[in-house]
């Protein structure tokens, strides 16, 4: 018997519908009815994750997962699922966490119900053949060996191992050819297709499962969906218990276990020396689970004030100390056994050498909380939970898939009518008692400390063998420090130094310090706070009577500043309708051609403001109001946005702290300059360290951009700029403006937005002079550059980072020899729907080249000088750069048919897709503000969309074909760019037939790849190139 629509707690402000229906087999599906949205989301969450992997194969729900996309009983074609999607312009993903996996999709609205047919075979009727399990497990190798360089995986690793063993959060998640294979994908993956089937079998049932379904449908017709999709995948009459999967009682219902302590021990300090060059203290204690208290989390009260940054704050401290650079907090984990709270900070040096005093600052705070009466509690939590109410009731929307992803997973864990609130609407009253136990646990000797550091070198580098091969670390002291690691993670093979912190740390941690205390104090009454839109009559959100052409030409109209200095631009927000507005201003001096020296000083001077106004902005940025100002060639762009009703103000404050900004003033001390420029120079040594695709595409941008640098080569810039440069530098900037520009986009009307830019104005030009602006338009910008035609640019560099053992290959195919224009911007994205999808199938899922495998449509330049094209993105564990250079060259030769035998009504269909997304409305204010600005400062015609739209609406097959030929096929006429890195690892490695067909395949041009490329000769090449023609 088919249920009714059940109503669900959702925002007020809200053209959307949103219902609930159980399904006979007893999940539940979450339904939201969106007018305004072209394509239709789906996101299904299996309450099973890492956390329930057998002990024999770690990895196993990552592997259940990728297995399957391998296709089903109905549509057994391994990429039909993928074809299908890309063909109407949709996306997938899927991810498996400790506790949960969740499947999600999008998809043009009109083929959703095929879509959400081929997506339920996945879980009910799915092939799991063995014939693809040896290919998904290296699949997951070729993930894992990403993952092996990345600080934050590192760090979760040492993590888990400080974790009690009888707690399933310890378990490996993510898996590789050792856990999954015993090392042999060939032999071994037919027992693990066994094991996966097993798994699949006991926990993917209908009672662990919840749904999420989005689109223009209307709720009937998203339930029919529901009803019909989803209602047969099986129930099982006596279900596995969660007490079994998780080896724990279920504390989502009920009492929370309150004795539960996840760490082995604490009172303990672990050092790891990081991938990249970082500082970097976290501090962490065990706590409560705290899922069931979600409407009065003592955690988001703890993270409000341990946070904090403004008077008062512990940051505001440190930061003036010198200590620390940034400073945040919350919960890090939240898992059915525990929590763990978290204090992330990062430390200058000097604070790395007195962390003991920065964790004494802390607890100090900490005393601070414990030792508030009742009503300073109470009046704290009225403004975080006004806040949130008021952000609840002119909620945003955000992305359709990634909403529902986050619906479904969140109605396995709350109480289904609170899916979408749970989030935002917050008890009236605290639970003082409940706050005051969890703050009597985090006390001196309970936390656990993680130091990440450079300066730690003495721990040795990684054991590099499989965890069932590893030998018992062997401990020889450095000889610099006579310290040496003592402990191993057992699945990186990360190695660290673990010690108990000393007594005398613990007991100064635990005494007070008046001297210390004096400078803290529980943040004062918040004036920014929106207490009058808790009830305010607004004008309802109802987007479903507003055209598609309507929206498209709700282009910015530029009003009169009486001063030809001054250009104002405004627009209103038709779609959304909240009380909520974007400004944006940019402070244009006259355009000098700018160097390395001057990108170091601006990116200086953005970050040192941004740490000198943290304080002063944070109570803003809590109530809804944020801004950020960065320095470049262009000018001070500055941008302020949230709720209207006090964003004038802010829009002064901001614009007065720029005016009046002085880095030597500014600065008690240079000692904060200092800091602020070493944590920089830090960042930049560590662009080495990078993912070795992200280096290419770095490298890549350099190679066909102006006015672009690599982090090595602004180094020694960043070195020796003093602050006294600096100061000259940002007086500069601001003294020589000679051209004023802002928009507005949002809640304000015309009248607002012109007042605002006039008493700007005033505040800039005081004497309100006004002279006659022009600006060179053709050098005032970041322009491509047009790599050579007929050759294919090639360029090999050594590994960067020898301890990373992949490879990596970014290839660009540039779109001819002009600028980009409509046409030319609408057939890349033409080209781009065709090959994205076989590209991924061939060469990820067929040849396993390596994990990241993608097309991406891209641009390099800036406004109208820019330059459109294709790259792919291969990043292998497995395969040397020739090789993937052959496979790439050997792909495309197949792929010209797709084109050749297009036929018009393909064609039409393809192009259709394309239309509707980009009818589609924004999704949300400050999207569709921050893409009409970036037009207006890059000089793109306003009606942009529109173009594009006709494009592709007028595009002929033969068009697109020549296109191709030209870009892609020909040899001859196509302009490709290589950029390689060769991991150590691979360097000597020559598979017998990597070189097959290779220079047929690729003419060798500007660069060789025979030798390896450096910055410097890069450069060399970079400036025999010419510009795209303008006409």
């Amino acid at each position: 018997m088919s249920q009714a629509i059940q109503s669900i707690e959702s925002p007020e402000f809200d053209d959307r519908e949103y219902g609930q229906v159980t399904l006979q087999n007893g999940m539940v599906a979450t339904l939201i009815h969106d007018p305004t949205l072209e394509r239709s989301s789906c996101a299904l969450a299996v309450d099973v994750g890492a956390s329930a992997d057998p002990q024999e194969y770690p990895g196993l729900a990552h592997f259940t997962e990728h297995m399957l996309f391998m296709g089903t009983e109905k549509y057994p074609e391994e990429n039909y699922y993928k074809n299908f999607l890309s063909k109407n312009g949709g996306t997938s993903n899927a991810s498996t966490s400790m506790e949960s996996t969740v499947y999600k999709f999008d998809v043009n609205s009109a083929k959703f119900a095929e879509a959400l047919d081929i997506f339920s075979q996945f879980f009910r009727n799915p092939l799991l053949c063995e014939n693809s399990a040896s290919r998904e497990v290296r699949a997951v190798d070729a993930e894992d060996s990403k993952n092996r360089t990345n600080d934050g995986r590192r760090t979760l690793q040492i993590l888990k191992s400080l974790i009690v063993e009888s707690s399933t959060y310890t378990k490996y998640s993510t898996g590789n050819i050792f856990t999954l294979a015993s090392g042999d994908a060939d032999v071994n993956s037919p027992s693990t297709a066994k094991a996966m089937k097993e798994f699949y079998f006991k926990w993917y049932r209908s009672e662990m499962m919840a749904v999420a379904l989005i689109g223009p449908q209307s709720l009937c017709e998203l339930k029919g969906l529901a009803e019909e999709m989803f209602s047969a995948i099986p129930h099982q009459t006596n279900p596995t218990s969660k007490e079994e999967k998780y080896n724990t009682s279920d504390n989502t219902i009920g009492q929370a276990d309150t004795n539960v302590y996840p760490f082995k021990q604490g009172g303990i300090t672990v050092y790891i020396n990081p991938v990249k060059d970082i500082n970097q203290l976290n501090i962490m204690w065990g706590l409560p689970p705290t899922r069931i208290y979600y409407r009065s989390n003592p955690c988001r009260f703890l993270g409000h004030l341990l946070g904090h940054e403004g008077e008062g704050s512990t940051f505001e401290y440190l930061q003036n100390k010198g200590w620390i650079t940034a400073l945040s907090a919350g919960t890090r984990t939240t898992f059915k056994e525990f929590t763990i709270f978290q204090v992330s900070i990062s430390l200058s040096p000097e604070g790395l050498g007195r962390w003991k005093e920065v964790v004494e600052a802390i607890y100090s705070y900490i005393r601070t909380m414990q030792t508030m009466t009742d009503e300073q509690i109470a009046a704290v939590w009225e403004e975080e939970r006004l806040c949130d109410a008021v952000n609840f009731r002119f909620k945003m929307k955000g992305p359709s898939r990634e909403l529902a992803a986050s619906i479904a997973e969140r109605t396995l864990r709350y109480p289904k009518e609170h899916v979408i609130s749970c989030n935002y609407i917050h008890d009236e009253h605290m639970d003082i008692s409940l706050l005051r136990n969890f703050l009597s646990r985090m006390i001196p000797g309970n936390e656990v400390c993680i130091l990440s550091s450079k300066e730690f070198s003495w721990i040795s580098d990684d054991d590099v063998l499989p965890h069932k091969d590893r030998p018992q670390l062997v401990c020889i002291p450095d000889a610099k420090f006579n310290i040496c690691a003592n402990r191993v993670e057992p699945w990186y093979g990360v190695h660290y130094f673990h010690e108990h912190t000393d007594e005398e740390a613990i007991l100064r941690w635990s005494n007070k310090n008046p001297s210390l205390d004096q400078h803290t104090h529980i943040p004062n009454p918040n004036k920014y706070t929106p207490r009058s839109l808790v009830d305010a009559e607004c004008r309802p959100s109802d987007s479903s009577d507003i055209s598609r052409s309507r929206i498209l030409r709700n282009i910015p109209v530029e009003l009169d500043l009486h001063g030809s200095r001054g250009v104002c631009w405004w627009t209103e927000d038709i779609i959304f309708r909240h009380p909520r507005s974007a400004f944006y201003i940019l402070l244009e001096p006259p355009f000098t051609k700018p160097t390395c020296r001057d990108t170091v000083a601006s990116t200086l001077s953005q970050r040192l403001f941004s740490q000198l106004t943290a304080t002063v902005f944070y109570p803003a940025t809590i109530a809804g109001l944020h801004n950020s100002v960065s320095w470049s060639h262009r000018g001070i762009e500055i941008t302020c946005c949230g709720y209207s009703h006090e964003l004038p103000i802010l829009i002064q404050d901001v614009v007065g702290q720029v005016k009046y900004f002085d880095p030597r003033s500014s600065c008690k001390n240079s000692s904060l300059f200092e800091v602020v420029r070493e944590k920089y120079i830090r960042s930049l040594k560590s662009w080495t360290k990078g993912r070795p695709d992200s280096i290419c595409e770095d490298l890549l941008r350099y190679y066909l951009q102006d006015y672009v640098w690599l982090a090595p080569q602004k180094i020694s810039y960043a070195e020796t700029l003093s602050i006294e440069s600096l100061a000259v530098h940002t007086k500069q900037m601001f003294g020589s403006v000679d051209r004023f520009v802002t928009y507005s986009h949002g809640d304000f009307n015309a009248s607002k937005a012109r007042e605002i830019s006039m008493d700007l104005m005033a505040s800039v030009w005081p004497d309100n002079e006004s002279t006659e602006y022009s600006s060179n338009d053709t050098v005032n910008t970041q322009r491509a550059r047009l790599a050579p035609a007929g050759v294919d640019s090639s360029f090999m560099f050594e590994a960067m980072n020898p301890s990373d053992k992949n490879s990596a290959l970014v290839c660009h195919f540039q779109a001819g020899s002009k600028v980009s224009n409509p046409r030319i911007d609408a057939t890349v994205m033409v080209i781009h729907q065709l090959l994205k999808e076989p590209t991924f199938t061939t060469l990820r899922t067929k040849q396993q080249l390596g994990y990241i495998v993608s097309l991406t449509d891209t641009r390099y330049g800036r406004g109208v000088y820019k330059t459109s094209g294709l790259t792919v993105r291969i990043l292998s564990n497995k395969y040397h750069p020739h090789f993937l250079k052959s496979a790439l060259g050997k792909y495309l030769a197949t792929q010209r048919c797709l084109f050749s035998d297009m036929t018009n009504d393909e064609l039409r269909k393809r192009t259709g897709i394309l239309v509707s997304n980009l009818e589609e409305p924004p999704s949300s204010y400050i999207t569709e503000a921050s893409s009409n600005w970036s037009r207006l400062i890059y000089g793109v015609p306003l009606d942009y969309r529109q173009q594009l739209i006709h494009e592709l609406r007028n595009m002929t097959c033969e068009g697109l074909l020549s296109a191709a030929d030209e870009w892609l096929f020909n040899q001859d006429t196509r302009r490709a760019v290589l950029m390689m890195i060769c991991s150590d690892a691979h360097r000597h490695c020559v598979p017998s037939d990597f070189a097959e067909n290779a220079d047929e395949l690729f003419k060798s041009g500007t660069g060789t790849d025979e030798a390896f490329w450096n910055i410097d000769s890069l450069l060399v090449a970079k400036e025999r190139l010419e510009y795209p023609s303008l006409e």
